[in-house]
């Protein structure tokens, strides 16, 4: 059975934060992380606050992507994403 799409916030250098529907796969994510890239690496997840967490692929802060934000001490470079997760922490859709 396919997981329903998530509603998430992608966050591009340069641009505004936008919602979006994305598939919470593994593949799915990876493949959203590496638009317009051909670099594979793996899913970094970081804890905003509790059940609030981004997602970025920590290779794209190491092979000269424009710096996005900053987390904290670190500069994430690339697309990101904000999603939320449930009580059992798998992914669901932002509330509003």
């Amino acid at each position: 059975m396919a997981k329903e799409n998530i509603i998430a916030i992608k966050i591009e250098p340069h641009k505004h934060p936008e919602i979006v529907e994305l598939k919470p796969t593994k593949q799915a994510l990876l493949m959203a992380l590496n638009t317009g890239a051909d670099i594979e690496g793996e899913i970094e997840i970081r804890m905003l606050e509790p059940h609030v967490y981004a997602i970025y692929n920590d290779l794209r802060c190491m092979t000269g992507f424009d710096g996005n934000r900053r987390l904290g001490k670190d500069i994430i470079a690339g697309i990101f994403y904000i999603i939320a997760t449930d009580e059992q922490r798998h992914p669901c859709s932002m509330p509003e």
